[in-house]
């Protein structure tokens, strides 16, 4: 592969390009929109304006990637100073230099902490850069290329990703599509981030989508045998998934969340599932949804089963092939707040078999479905807090806006208390 080093004659942009993989289009575009026209001119540009460049012709992630190395590259060795490779401890100013030589054959300078002047990476041709600026460039690797592949290059290289990795645990984000291409590589990812020494048990992991829709790829079987297509379970606790909006980041597909786990939603719209958006299976399985919207899913918008509990405010759940939200089962519990229901093909909300649903807030309202506004059936309770009130927040339902059956029961009540 061709590399610009003092030493070594100038080389056209097509080569240098070429040889990292970038074809002839993206060198064109380069040409005429950014002004390169030799591999240093990329010495002129701002991070910025390669990002722009990246966003504006939509390139594929492994373009991408191809583009920004060798972008960082030039940055990189436009501080470049010569250095020797003669033995693998160096003097400078009296000071000893320890070198370690990275898997790729590649040679790092670790310096003694009291000589500043040698705090100096050498890379394989030779070239040497400051130790900050190489941590600054592997600060620009996403999360997967810290915690999987970086840390097994070299001891230096594993060093400066730890100190990333203990930053990142104190705030730890997965950014799609940056990080991960899809839903499913996003989760494998993060499970993996949680096996590792530097996860706290109970800390949240943040699945950070951007604006856009994302496919749910892959299949779901229940304990009955029966598979459901375009559709995830989410394979380990204490997972966030948050949107930029429910108009901006959309997820065609949908999610179960069980065996005891704790997942939550926000900022997203989940849409045109092909059985239940959104599901909640089991004891102690929890749901948090926070400015979600669940529509033109097949069945239900949210389905919460055997003793699950669902937690949705300012949430709509409309244009569903059956129910808004159906809970089902004892000991199963929905707390819903300010939250609307309407336009679904079943009921707006539906209580059944002894699970109990709380609807509260004043936004709370449920409408123009058609089936029933409320249903409590057998033994399902729907209850209303104030400052909800029954009377108006059911309305303009096509059968009726409150049902009970077989020992079901819909009321008013007052204030809950948080």
């Amino acid at each position: 592969m061709a590399s610009l080093t003092s030493s070594q004659p100038s080389i056209s942009l097509g080569t240098y390009l070429c040889d990292r993989k970038l074809r002839a289009p993206v060198i064109s575009w380069l040409k005429e929109e950014l002004g390169v026209n030799v591999p240093s001119d990329f010495e002129d540009l701002e991070d910025e304006d390669i990002d722009t460049f990246i966003e504006d012709h939509k390139l594929k992630p492994v373009t991408k990637r191809r583009l920004l190395r060798a972008y960082r590259e030039i940055k990189l060795q436009a501080v470049d100073s010569p250095c020797s490779r003669t033995s693998s401890t160096h003097s400078r100013s009296g000071s000893m230099v320890q070198v370690d030589e990275a898997s790729d054959g590649s040679i790092i300078v670790a310096p003694d902490a009291t000589d500043q002047q040698v705090n100096l990476v050498r890379l394989q041709n030779g070239t040497c850069i400051p130790i900050h600026l190489w941590r600054r460039s592997i600060s620009f690797l996403t999360v997967r290329e810290q915690a999987v592949s970086v840390c097994g290059i070299s001891h230096f290289f594993r060093e400066c990703s730890d100190v990333y990795m203990q930053n990142f645990w104190s705030e730890p984000i997965v950014h799609l599509p940056q990080d991960a291409s899809s839903l499913a590589r996003a989760m494998e990812m993060c499970q993996y981030l949680t096996r590792q020494e530097g996860y706290v048990e109970g800390t949240i992991v943040v699945v950070a989508l951007g604006s856009g829709v994302y496919e749910v790829e892959g299949s779901w079987t229940n304990s009955y045998g029966h598979k459901r297509q375009k559709t995830l379970s989410v394979p380990f606790n204490n997972l966030s998934f948050v949107g930029k909006g429910e108009r901006e980041t959309i997820v065609d597909g949908g999610f179960v969340v069980e065996n005891g786990r704790k997942i939550h939603f926000s900022g997203l719209t989940v849409k045109i599932s092909s059985w239940n958006g959104l599901v909640a299976f089991g004891v102690a399985t929890e749901m948090i949804l926070q400015n979600v919207t669940i529509e033109k899913c097949q069945n239900h918008g949210v389905g919460a089963f055997d003793g699950a509990k669902l937690v949705a405010t300012e949430c709509q759940f409309r244009q569903n092939g059956s129910c808004g939200v159906y809970a089902h089962r004892c000991t199963t519990t929905s707390r819903l707040t300010n939250c609307t229901f309407h336009h679904n093909k079943g009921d707006g909300v539906r209580a059944q078999s002894g699970a109990v649903v709380d609807l509260m807030g004043q936004g709370a309202s449920v409408h123009d479905n058609e089936g029933n506004g409320l249903c409590a059936w057998d033994r399902g309770s729907i209850n209303v807090y104030q400052p909800c009130v029954l009377n108006d927040m059911s309305h303009g339902n096509k059968d009726q806006n409150v049902t009970m059956s077989y020992g079901g029961t819909v009321q008013q009540k007052d204030r809950k208390e948080k």
